[in-house]
Parts: C-alpha cells; structure tokens; sequence
C-alpha cells in the first residue's frame, strides 16, 4: 500500500475459511495509524489496511469511502461500517482491538457478517 508499511499478509475468514483480501498491510507504528490510507486516491477491491490498537477511526481528509470492520482480540467482527464517506467518524468501540479498512462495497461483497472470525494469515 505504502512504502513504509512492509508487514503484508492474506486475510482469512475462519468463520468459512475463505481468503477475503490478498494483499493486506498492517501499521506497526503510531505514525503508520495516524496516516492510513491518507493521500491516497483509491483502494483496489484486493487489499486493505489492518490497524492495530484501534477503537475508532475517521475519514477526514480522504479522498474516497471506505469500508470500517472493527475487530475484537480474536479477531471477531464486532461492527461494520458500509462506504464510510470522507470527512466522517465512527463510534468508539470499547471492545474493539483493530480495524481492517477495505474498499467501499467490499464487505458486503464479501458477505461479511458480525460475529465472524478474520485472521491474518502467510502470503504463500
């Protein structure tokens, strides 16, 4: 996605055990949290952001819409934001460890539901 952010993995839907992203980074900085997809003109339909230690998150200064799940420490689906327009906030959710970003219309594209499981998994 960016230079900076190396960590780059598949996305698996254990809830079903299909790979729902093949090319997903994770920030593993608060710098790489606080920029995201930030100067960004789009997100193809195969990839996505994975934000660690992340409640909440906004759209200001984006320049698209995005897909928003918001994911538990076991990676369950705790809420889904659908085509989050730019300039707009989610809710914090108290229980919500991480937040996988995905192009607008993705997830239910995907057929993603709460209460599902996403993990990280190898690119090979």
């Amino acid at each position: 996605m960016r230079e900076a952010i190396t960590k780059q993995f598949k996305v698996k839907n254990t809830s079903n055990g299909n790979i729902i992203l093949a090319n997903c980074a994770a920030t593993e900085s608060a710098l790489e949290r606080m920029v995201g997809l930030l100067g960004r003109k789009s997100i193809s339909t195969d990839e996505g952001l994975w934000i660690e230690s992340c409640n909440s998150i906004h759209t200001f200064f984006m320049r698209f819409p995005i897909d928003a799940i918001f994911l538990d420490a076991n990676g369950r689906i705790l809420k889904i934001y659908h085509e989050l327009k730019p300039w707009r906030m989610s809710w914090i959710h108290f229980r919500a460890h991480s937040v996988l970003e995905l192009a607008s219309g993705q997830s239910n594209q995907l057929h993603l539901q709460v209460g599902e499981v996403l993990q990280p998994c190898s690119t090979s």
